[in-house]
């Protein structure tokens, strides 16, 4: 594991104790993410959190990383509507499953969005701890 990768790894302990998330082992992965995210979160139901940023992830602001870092973790918080979200197509017709998926993704990424622009600048930048 390289230096900044330990880094981010001890900037997601402390940030997930601060922000209260005690109950969660957040593990920073290497890996960049795919598609044009990000970062992104991928949970287990042990409440395991992995947690990967996009490969141009460095070159972005000191300020911003630590907004995306700490987006992904208020995500935990959510993660038993999106566990919801995705029981809904067993007993639902596709159509409508969909429909509320969507519906609860927009809400819930707004939700997320808010509380990480709240929370972000109570919590330090990466590696300044």
């Amino acid at each position: 594991m390289q230096k900044r990768d330990r880094v981010v790894q001890r900037w997601l302990e402390q940030a997930a104790d601060r922000l209260n998330l005690g109950g969660w082992a957040v593990h920073f992965d290497p890996t960049p993410c795919e598609g044009d995210e990000e970062a992104s979160v991928v949970t287990s139901e042990t409440q395991h959190a992995y947690i990967r940023v996009c490969q141009n992830f460095w070159e972005f602001s000191p300020e911003y990383q630590r907004h995306v870092l700490t987006h992904e973790l208020c995500h935990l918080y959510t993660t038993r509507i999106r566990e919801f979200c995705e029981s809904l197509h067993t007993c639902m017709s596709k159509k409508s499953a969909l429909l509320a998926e969507d519906l609860l993704t927009k809400a819930e990424e707004h939700a997320v969005e808010n509380f990480a622009r709240i929370a972000a600048p109570l919590l330090p930048l990466i590696g300044d701890e």
